[in-house]
């Protein structure tokens, strides 16, 4: 009946018919889009946390980045074009992987002209819990509710940084690493560079993000020298 309905409209009704057609369509995209849009919560947090540790660590001069907006709070977003298909590059992996189990990113930075190559690192740490992935991943109000503690305990964090190891060279740099693992506790990783062996070191924590389904924790790993 449904079927034999929707051929009428379209025969005898053609304007009801497109209408009736755009609203299908519609609603059809909006359920995929708040499916796609999970991921990309997570997605987009981490793009938005690496670009705020370059500006405020100093990684590259503060005059090469621009002032946007990020959940409506103003942030600073690199102009460089190889810092942002890096960072992009990224989101593209995480948005794509987001599914229960543990995933590790891992934004280092180095400086090779330094007595010791390896800075810091920072850390997201996020355990997501359910068997649905995609569909169990928290929706941005987790993570504009926690944007304001996250951002000025990464400006406390990172003034101290810059004063105990301030990044005067033109060879600093960061890389990004990841791990994943999954039920069977097997891990894949894909890094973009060296990955700089830290025997000790000091974890400072930055903030948390939670949901009932996932918890991200951020932190710094401070070597000790």
């Amino acid at each position: 009946l449904c079927v034999i309905a929707e051929v009428l409209l379209a025969k005898y009704f053609p304007n009801i018919w497109f209408k009736y057609f755009t609203t299908v369509v519609n609603c059809m995209s909006m359920r995929t889009e708040d499916l796609e849009e999970l991921p990309h919560a997570i997605a987009d947090f981490f793009e938005w946390f690496v670009h705020q540790i370059l500006f405020y660590r100093e990684v590259y001069p503060q005059e090469s980045f621009e002032m946007v907006k990020f959940c409506n709070y103003p942030c600073y977003k690199s102009s460089c074009p190889y810092v942002i298909d890096y960072i992009r590059e990224w989101h593209s992996i995480l948005s794509a992987t987001c599914e229960p189990g543990e995933i590790t990113v891992i934004i280092q930075i180095e400086d090779p002209a330094m007595r010791k190559k390896l800075i810091e690192r920072y850390y997201l740490r996020i355990f997501i819990r359910g068997s649905q992935g995609r569909k169990l991943l928290p929706n941005w109000k987790n993570f504009e509710y926690s944007l304001p503690d996250i951002i000025s305990r990464l400006i406390s964090v990172t003034e101290v940084e810059n004063v105990r190891h301030p990044l005067k060279t033109e060879t600093r740099r960061f890389c990004i690493f990841y791990r994943t693992s999954d039920v069977q506790a097997t891990n894949s990783e894909r890094d973009s560079g060296a990955f700089v062996p830290l025997l000790d070191g000091r974890i400072v924590p930055i903030g948390t993000v939670a949901s009932d389904n996932m918890k991200m924790n951020i932190f710094l790993l401070r070597p000790i020298n």
